[in-house]
């Protein structure tokens, strides 16, 4: 029994801790632009920021919880941390700041509830068949339940906010994906419209070097003695 709930235990802990794995400590040489990190100060603070412009001695980022574009010195730095990074269709980084202002909890509310309930009505009738196949004695309450729905609340409660993730980076893709679309509309009609007005200037200049050819000839005429 003891060793079954040290199982339920460790689980929980993998599940909880396995993101913390995903952020991948690299030199200042090795980070590079359009990158999500965690920048170690030497003064002891951390920012969350994107790489936007490096050089030999400085970095030049964008702090995700300011919202401002800062430049740090390569003497300042103690370490960076490489964050698993989203990209949008063009190559763009989703940062983890926007993906947090577009987020719900939908699916984690509905994740977290349907889990809790499957999870007890499972670990009630799994503990129900281990404690009568070794005792008699059968408490509805048991460690074996207790467990078992709390990893269970825990894993559908991750998996939910997993899903209201993957969502709001869908929109975010979509959002700039229509941005972008109406970002070169505009720049296809301003395009057309410079298109036209030296249409305009080229039909004007002939015009005028018409009248002006118009004009030289009925001077030569006047000139010309009768």
């Amino acid at each position: 029994m003891k060793k079954f709930i040290l199982f339920f235990g460790l689980l929980v802990f993998v599940i909880f801790n396995v993101q913390c794995a995903k952020n991948i400590p690299v030199s200042y040489d090795a980070a590079n632009t359009n990158q999500e990190v965690k920048i170690h100060l030497k003064s002891g603070s951390s920012i969350l920021a994107i790489i936007t412009k490096k050089d030999a001695d400085q970095l030049a980022v964008f702090n995700e919880t300011t919202g401002k574009k800062e430049t740090l010195k390569k003497d300042e730095i103690a370490s960076i941390e490489k964050l698993s990074a989203v990209y949008d269709e063009a190559g763009n980084i989703i940062s983890r700041s926007e993906i947090k202002t577009v987020k719900g909890n939908k699916n984690l509310v509905l994740y977290s509830i349907g889990g809790t309930a499957l999870s007890f009505g499972v670990s009630l009738f799994a503990s129900s068949l281990i404690y009568r196949s070794f005792s008699d004695s059968f408490k509805v309450i048991n460690p074996i339940l207790i467990g078992g729905t709390a990893l269970g609340t825990g894993l559908f409660s991750y998996l939910g906010h997993k899903r209201d993730v993957r969502m709001a980076v869908e929109k975010i893709k979509d959002q700039r994906k229509i941005l972008a679309e109406k970002k070169l509309k505009q720049e296809l009609t301003h395009k057309k419209k410079l298109e036209l007005e030296l249409e305009r200037l080229k039909r004007e200049k002939k015009r005028t070097e018409n009248e002006r050819k118009k004009l030289l000839k009925e001077l030569k005429k006047k000139d010309k003695p009768e």
